[in-house]
């Protein structure tokens, strides 16, 4: 498949199946690496003084992901309907460019902490969103980063089981980031787990079923929908009711974890 054919591929040019009314401010190419590596920030419509902030967390190396579709996975149109879908939801929403998924993530989150109060966000109201092939980074991440306070993980690789090293192979196949060092989930970090019941990537399902196991043996906060019918991407690839009903759950899931207490 050529780099044309890739960038017109419904998986990157194909927005999420909900839209929602947003009329608010784009905040975009603000650096954060040294190496020239950027973010943008989608403000809600009504900006506070201190807003929650969602973190749309990616596995990839754009390097990578720039020679196969021709465009950074913080432009993909997914991406970006799914930051206007929280802004719209009364949330910052922040995407960004990566050369090193698992150490920019990190630098991104010491750079927001530290210039909160000049983009107005508040850090301590924390929640990442990752799909796919990224969740295992995102994982790795709040492992690491105790103060997210919540994070949905949508449709995506968890991690290898004693006996299965699904994922793992997947990585090696798909490319994205898998951080041997991963951390468990800290108790304080609420999970919504997402589960496409049609998946096509068995060993996904496999590794998303072993992380609802773990979290309920080990009574962490958890919310958990299996999509019986649902493909892989189906918040893009499938335009029904259903998938629109999961999407919306998701923004209320963050707008309610991430209200002020």
């Amino acid at each position: 498949m050529s780099q044309s054919d890739n960038a017109s591929n419904a998986l990157f040019s194909t927005p999420v199946v909900l839209d929602l009314p947003w009329q608010g401010r784009h905040l975009p190419e603000q650096s954060y690496g040294e190496s020239g590596q950027g973010f943008d920030i989608h403000y809600p419509t009504s900006e506070q003084a201190r807003l929650p902030v969602v973190i749309l967390v990616t596995g990839y190396s754009d390097t990578g992901y720039l020679k196969v579709t021709g465009m950074r996975i913080k432009d993909t149109a997914q991406t970006r309907s799914w930051a206007r879908l929280l802004a719209a939801s009364g949330i910052a929403a922040i995407t960004y460019a990566s050369l090193d998924p698992v150490q920019d993530v990190m630098k991104l989150h010491r750079f927001l902490t530290s210039r909160s109060a000049e983009l107005g966000l508040d850090m301590t109201r924390l929640g990442i969103l990752s799909l796919s092939g990224n969740v295992p980074n995102a994982l790795h991440f709040l492992g690491e980063v105790e103060t997210v306070r919540c994070a949905a993980l949508c449709y995506g690789f968890m991690r290898d089981g004693a006996d299965d090293p699904g994922v793992s192979e997947a990585s090696s196949q798909f490319r994205f980031a898998m951080p041997a060092d991963s951390k468990p989930v800290p108790a304080g970090s609420a999970l919504l787990l997402v589960r496409a019941g049609q998946d096509q990537f068995a060993a996904l399902n496999r590794s998303i079923d072993r992380e609802v196991a773990d979290a309920l043996a080990n009574n962490r906060e958890l919310e958990f929908i299996n999509y019986a019918a649902g493909v892989h991407a189906f918040d893009i690839l499938d335009d029904s009711p259903r998938s629109r009903q999961i999407v919306r759950r998701i923004l209320g899931y963050f707008s309610e974890r991430l209200a002020e207490v």
